[in-house]
């Protein structure tokens, strides 16, 4: 055996708390199991092994605080042919054929986001949008966006709309009026 420090085909030896340790400069090395031991074990840098846990941890930890925070709020709801509605629930008819979809949504800044998605509607067909929050903001008096959006010829048509967030408003949903559907509903979509 070679001398403590020495240099054999690029294995150095270190001794520590006799154990004899040939290193090759990575994570591992051959670990003697004792002063003056012929027999080798697999061994690991235990300060490259702490690191590799710490730098795991963070990875973990900063993502964890990614996902404990989530978005202000979404949410979607199917629109459908109904008369009928009330505040705190939207369409008042949910059975039958579904014409699209809204996307609402709130940010930071207290707007809510609206996407509407209209489907097999009246081709060609312009139809205003009103959007309704309750508490606070249902039944309206008007329009939310007069004329937003324009059915194309297969009677599909999109429309994005940013309005002011209703304060204590939790239930949010669309009425798409026009043509001689008269009023297209989604159900109400509750948001924080």
């Amino acid at each position: 055996m070679k001398e403590p420090g020495s240099d054999t085909a690029g294995l150095r030896l270190k001794e520590g708390r006799g154990v004899h340790v040939f290193d090759k400069g990575g994570i591992g090395g051959m670990v003697l199991a004792g002063k003056g031991s012929d027999r080798p074990k697999e061994g690991i840098d235990m300060r490259r092994l702490v690191l590799v846990f710490l730098v795991v941890f963070m990875v973990a930890a900063l993502g964890g605080v990614a996902i404990a925070q989530p978005p202000a709020g979404a949410g979607k709801a199917p629109l459908f042919h109904s008369d009928a509605y009330t505040c705190s629930a939207g369409a008042g008819a949910t059975t039958g054929p579904r014409y699209g979809f809204v996307v609402m949504n709130t940010n930071a800044r207290g707007d809510l986001i609206v996407q509407v998605s209209v489907k097999r509607a009246e081709p060609n067909t312009t139809y205003d949008i009103w959007v309704n929050q309750d508490p606070g903001a249902c039944p309206l008096a008007a329009a939310t966006l007069v004329g937003a959006l324009t059915t194309n010829r297969m009677g599909n048509g999109n429309a994005h709309l940013v309005v002011p967030q209703v304060a204590g408003a939790t239930h949010f949903w669309v009425s798409v009026t026009g043509g001689e559907l008269v009023v297209l509903r989604s159900m109400a979509v509750e948001l924080d």
